[in-house]
């Protein structure tokens, strides 16, 4: 009687379990690197487009997307805002790296660490008069796109935000020369605790600067964001 010839199936359950574990660790791998080599670019084409028309004042654009699986983080790059009624760019930030914050992983909390390098904000009598709102509509409004844009970026809470070689700028008019605008720079700031507990209701905040580039600015406060 001839034999019945083991089927491809059967043979793989006949391998070692070292084998098996190789091969499942193999395709483990094979699929991060997939996923880290495509997402980034599929995820920013879309979060592209909605940052263009989530507001009939504003667009957003953000040239680069990173993801770091192995350290559960994110990050943008070149990020630019301008105001659609003329093209005026209010704000650029070279880097935004979103992290979690895995000590708070004691305190069985998912929350994340963002840090902004190098970002400049422009305020002007245009952006100014952009942002108000002339009543109660139109104050949901802004509220309204503010939320969306930060549950968009940042869908964690976030218990610590880390501002580095920033700077803000007051002009008039975007023509007006750097020498005659109010300038702060060389910003570096931390606010830790922005997402408090009851038994840890205080934020802290310590943020240092340069007023026209000569004089240093210091500030410092502690505010209750649960009462």
């Amino acid at each position: 009687n001839l034999e019945k010839l083991p089927s491809k199936q059967e043979k793989f359950m006949r391998k070692p379990k070292r084998y098996k574990l190789k091969l499942f660790l193999l395709i483990f791998v094979a699929s991060i690197v997939a996923i880290r080599a495509l997402a980034p670019g599929i995820i920013l084409k879309q979060l592209n487009k909605y940052l263009d028309n989530f507001s009939s004042t504003y667009t957003i654009h953000i040239k680069d997307l990173d993801l770091h699986v192995w350290r559960a983080a994110y990050g943008f790059e070149g990020v630019v805002g301008k105001l659609k009624k003329n093209n005026e760019k209010f704000l650029s930030v070279d880097r935004i790296d979103v992290s979690l914050a895995w000590r708070e992983l004691l305190r069985l909390r998912i929350l994340t660490d963002i840090t902004t390098d190098n970002a400049k904000i422009v305020v002007t009598k245009q952006l100014f008069k952009t942002s108000s709102w002339q009543n109660e509509s139109e104050k949901n409004t802004r509220i309204d796109e503010a939320k969306k844009v930060r549950d968009t970026l940042f869908p964690v809470n976030v218990e610590r935000l880390t501002l580095k070689n920033s700077t803000f700028q007051f002009t008039e008019e975007l023509q007006i020369p750097l020498a005659d605008r109010l300038i702060v720079s060389d910003i570096n700031a931390t606010v830790l605790n922005l997402t408090p507990l009851k038994e840890r209701p205080l934020t802290v905040v310590n943020a240092k600067g340069k007023l026209m580039g000569d004089s240093t600015i210091h500030a410092d406060a502690k505010l209750n964001m649960i009462n």
